[in-house]
């Protein structure tokens, strides 16, 4: 399965440099043409035929007469031979010969051996220029004195040369066959130099040629391979939005000649690969990382995005935070409450992702945040799970793994209600737009309802617009808890599927604080808190202003912060989410923690845990005189038992007869 699920990426990977090398392939295919061209030219042209005999009558010795006929015809035949080997520059000149002797000595020479031999070759191969005009030529000296002249290393059989190394000149009464070998020789050396060459320039300008495509091949073939990266992982549009923060920040580190030229030549494209790169981003903005995978699932699948599927089974952290008292923030921020509203997500976003959780929805003033268990398998019987009452999830998945993503989710509820208050640049804000009486009175909170269930994970909508949803009764739960957060006067209510998922540490920091039923759940929920008091944290100092100082760097300042934060982000979420990683300790070594959190007495809290079980069976009037000696010999404000104790005085401390041992929310507060 793990291999199907890679195809896709390793096939992206194949197609990474497909289009250069099949462009290089094409040049080196035709150079590699050329050349055996030239090699089968040669090897056709230089190749020996086998040839008869020579058929070819020269001279018949027995019949030679010396007159002026023959002697002319020779000296046609050393004319035509004088002009292959006459050097270009050498002036024009004629042959002429006066002494029939000088040619009957050279056609006698005891070195030519024609004994048997009816036919005879010429050969003037080692015959110089110089010699070949002393021969034909009278010497200017002395006319009468004959200069004998011997032909070295003459060819007597015409199959010892190949039809080119000869050039045959014919008369009326017999054929010259010449050699021209040396002269061939070369001649084809100089070929091959000028073919060397050729071929060298050729890789020359094709390595020059590759160079300059590879300028506009290479941006190309990178927009392409991330397309098809970010089709088969959408959430890769993140790093790649990294490595593109990384080059940005080269840019302006590195302001040398030679790269100012590169980032013109390339700018259009750069540009190009910059805005593809900030597309995908947004889409996996807006559709969220798991939509976002789920959308790429659904298009790799079916290469369309078809809504006519099934959805998927899985178990989840549902997390669903509110801004308090939006509707009088709004009424005084008006068309600013964007602002406002962004400012407190980009907290809320932050340190969900820091701990290893998405963000599903922005609803308005609220957020929907999920921490997905990621199953390996499923059971068959989950379906009678989810039908049970009693949910026990440790018999159908890893508890280790659930404890880990339940106490991330609930470590980050706590680090973003700390970074909330500590906001210098919220703070700032408010105070600009005149919001000073809001702040004294701690209007701007949050509340918390966390939650562990099953949902059906899908893509709801239509070809107009498409959302990530999670569609059951635990999303729905998480909602509740955190709309009856309100009534409890705290600012994390916690249920028990979620505490009962926790790791033991972790639970320890809990209180049970009721037992209830709400909207659209079958079954009562114990409820926890996590009693803390934020009013004790103050404004920090020399903490980033929501406007950047005019001297500074701006953009510099603002790449090295976005490359700073997604390396750490990207280091702790592999910390985090390895089970080695000892959680609790960090918690615990918390200073802002241990600052905020409310160190009830021992006894107090064994006494409220009394007084609210006698409150849960029915013995009303026994919770109330319990609540009644707390409230009176305590000093501390604790709102959860002044909550309990206003319950109880609804009813006059008397349980109704139809008791069932939970509280019913039906309704939404």
């Amino acid at each position: 399965m793990e291999s199907m699920k890679n195809r896709p990426l390793k096939e992206s990977l194949k197609f990474t440099n497909k289009m250069h090398l099949a462009l290089i392939k094409r040049y080196f295919m035709s150079l590699i043409f050329i050349m055996l061209s030239y090699i089968m030219i040669e090897i056709i042209y230089i190749s020996k035929e086998s040839k008869s005999p020579m058929n070819y009558f020269i001279y018949n010795l027995d019949l030679i007469v010396f007159d002026e006929f023959y002697e002319t015809e020779f000296l046609k035949a050393l004319y035509f031979y004088s002009a292959i080997q006459k050097n270009k520059r050498d002036e024009e000149y004629l042959i002429s010969i006066k002494s029939k002797r000088k040619l009957k000595n050279f056609i006698n020479k005891k070195e030519i051996d024609i004994s048997g031999i009816n036919y005879l070759l010429w050969d003037f191969t080692n015959l110089s220029h110089n010699d070949l005009l002393k021969f034909v030529t009278p010497s200017s000296a002395n006319q009468n004195v004959e200069e004998e002249i011997i032909l070295d290393h003459t060819i007597k059989n015409i199959n010892e040369l190949r039809y080119f190394e000869t050039k045959i000149y014919e008369s009326k009464d017999f054929i010259f066959h010449i050699n021209i070998k040396r002269y061939i020789e070369r001649t084809i050396k100089n070929i091959i130099i000028l073919k060397i060459f050729i071929i060298i320039f050729s890789f020359i300008i094709l390595f020059y040629f590759t160079c300059e495509l590879n300028v506009l091949l290479f941006p190309i073939e990178s927009i392409l391979k991330k397309l098809k990266l970010m089709k088969s992982n959408p959430t890769l549009a993140l790093e790649m939005q990294e490595e593109l923060l990384n080059h940005e920040l080269k840019n302006i580190l590195i302001n040398t000649k030679l790269k100012r030229k590169s980032i013109k030549e390339n700018y259009e494209i750069l540009k190009m690969e910059e805005n593809l790169m900030k597309l995908g981003t947004l889409m996996l903005l807006g559709f969220g990382e798991a939509g976002a995978k789920i959308i790429s699932k659904n298009i790799n699948e079916q290469e369309r995005v078809n809504l006519l599927i099934n959805g998927e089974i899985v178990y989840s952290v549902f997390s669903f935070c509110d801004i308090r008292n939006f509707t009088e923030i709004t009424e005084v921020l008006k068309e600013k409450i964007m602002i406002f509203i962004n400012l407190i997500a980009e907290i809320i976003h932050e340190c969900c992702d820091f701990y290893g959780g998405t963000i599903n929805k922005n609803i308005g003033d609220a957020f929907l945040l999920v921490w997905k268990y990621q199953k390996k398998e499923y059971s068959n019987k989950k379906m009678n799970m989810f039908k049970s009452p009693n949910n026990n999830y440790d018999e159908y998945s890893e508890k280790e793994n659930i404890n880990r993503i339940c106490d991330l989710a609930f470590l980050s509820t706590v680090q973003t209600l700390i970074k909330l208050r500590k906001s210098e640049k919220i703070h700032i804000f408010l105070n600009n737009e005149n919001m000073d009486e809001l702040i004294k009175n701690n209007i701007l909170e949050l509340s918390f309802g966390l939650h562990f269930g099953w949902a059906i994970e899908g893509a709801i909508g239509s070809s107009y617009k498409i959302d990530l949803s999670y569609l059951s009764e635990n999303v729905n739960i998480a909602s509740r808890l955190q709309d009856i957060s309100k009534i409890y006067k705290n600012n994390i209510v916690i249920s028990g599927d979620f505490y009962d998922n926790m790791s033991e540490k972790f639970k320890n920091s809990l209180r049970k604080i009721d037992r209830v039923t709400l909207k659209g759940c079958r079954n009562p929920l114990n409820l926890y808190t996590f009693d803390i008091c934020l009013n004790k944290i103050t404004k920090k100092v020399n903490m980033e202003n929501f406007d950047a100082k005019p001297h500074f760097d701006v953009k510099l300042l603002k790449v090295f912060d976005d490359i700073k934060k997604k390396a750490e982000r990207k280091k702790r979420k592999k910390e985090v989410l390895n089970l080695s990683y000892n959680l609790y300790e960090e918690y615990a070594k918390n200073d802002d923690i241990k600052f905020i959190k409310i160190h009830y007495p021992k006894d107090y809290l064994e006494q409220f845990k009394i007084a609210l079980e006698s409150y849960l069976i029915g013995k009303w009037n026994e919770s109330k005189n319990i609540l009644e000696y707390l409230k009176r010999n305590n000093i501390f404000e604790d709102e959860i038992l002044n909550q309990l104790w206003n319950f109880l005085s609804m009813n006059n401390f008397i349980a109704p007869s139809d008791w069932c041992g939970y509280r019913k929310f039906l309704q939404k507060s």
